[in-house]
């Protein structure tokens, strides 16, 4: 869920100089509406990452805070960042989209957007991740010359 925690976290401190979302899920976007769409077959893998928490307890959090997690509603607090979207062939594929559409519709003109033909973890594309977001990085932030 890292993706939807740096958008979270970005929109909420104007300090944050930009972000890359990797192949990020829309949580809140997931949890709303009705109970048998929610993903709760994500959540048991996700939970076993995150100390402190539960299968059952991360999902309960999720659907009670839905509201508030869609990260689509995040576009107007980044639109003066610059975002890197990096995207693989998995079910976040269109909420990275729909990322990229509200980003620019609230101004944002320094969106990327990268997609990559692997899962979720990038696994057979490691390197060509790792060299996207430098790549990324030098543009959006170039050092200044000596």
């Amino acid at each position: 869920m890292g993706g939807f925690m740096v958008a979270c976290a970005a929109a909420r401190d104007p300090e944050v100089a930009g972000l890359v979302m990797i192949a990020a899920w829309n949580i809140g976007l997931t949890m709303t509406g009705p109970r048998e769409t929610h993903r709760i077959d994500a959540i048991p893998a996700a939970s076993s990452r995150l100390p402190g928490t539960t299968p059952a307890g991360l999902q309960a959090e999720a659907e009670a805070n839905a509201a508030k997690w869609n990260y689509l509603d995040y576009a107007e607090a980044l639109k003066t960042r610059p975002v890197l979207i990096l995207e693989a062939h998995d079910r976040n594929l269109s909420y990275n989209k729909d990322m990229k559409a509200a980003l620019q519709k609230a101004g944002n003109a320094r969106v990327t957007e990268t997609y990559m033909e692997t899962d979720h973890s990038f696994s057979d594309h490691r390197i060509a991740l790792q060299v996207a977001g430098l790549e990324w990085l030098q543009a959006a932030f170039p050092l200044a010359a000596k």
